[in-house]
């Protein structure tokens, strides 16, 4: 290969694995909205979450606190299926947050998990399929918000 062919190839292959690298590279669960909050103190998680949660109407499940963990977890939402889940057959949806931090003294690096499930007719059960596109908004604002909050904190601080 000569020179003039090696050098771009060098690049498409570094911006191939960067890619990869940027996008957490896997492929998580559909049926899960995954976000990497990043490093948070957990003074601003707690005050974010109590802020954020209340706003939005959700309210904490289980709620732990050690030396190495945080962790919330909301109790199951009921609402109305989207069209897109109604097509799927749902009659019933529901959808929680569970946000998990591995602490370091002050601060914990913390992801963000919204979890869908359908109530299909003619299903055993809650189902988890791939999460629809309103879901995965209106995950995205919760998420968007309590990141906004905890930066916030940081910021005043």
């Amino acid at each position: 290969m000569s020179k003039k062919a090696f050098l771009p190839s060098l690049l498409l292959g570094v911006l191939v694995l960067a890619s990869g690298c940027v996008s957490g590279g896997g492929v998580g669960d559909p049926a899960e909205f995954n976000r990497t909050m990043g490093r948070v103190s957990a003074v601003d998680l707690a005050e974010g979450v109590d802020k954020i949660f209340q706003k939005f109407k959700l309210t904490i499940l289980r709620e732990e606190s050690t030396y190495s963990l945080i962790y919330y977890e909301t109790e199951w939402m009921m609402r109305e299926p989207h069209p897109s889940e109604q097509a799927q057959g749902a009659t019933q949806a529901r959808e929680r947050i569970i946000l998990e931090g591995r602490r370091s003294g002050d601060y914990a690096r913390v992801e963000f998990t919204g979890e869908c499930e359908l109530l299909v007719s003619g299903a055993d059960g809650w189902q988890r399929p791939a999460i629809s596109d309103p879901a995965r908004q209106h995950f995205q604002r919760i998420y968007s918000d309590l990141e906004m909050e905890t930066r916030a904190g940081i910021i005043t601080r």
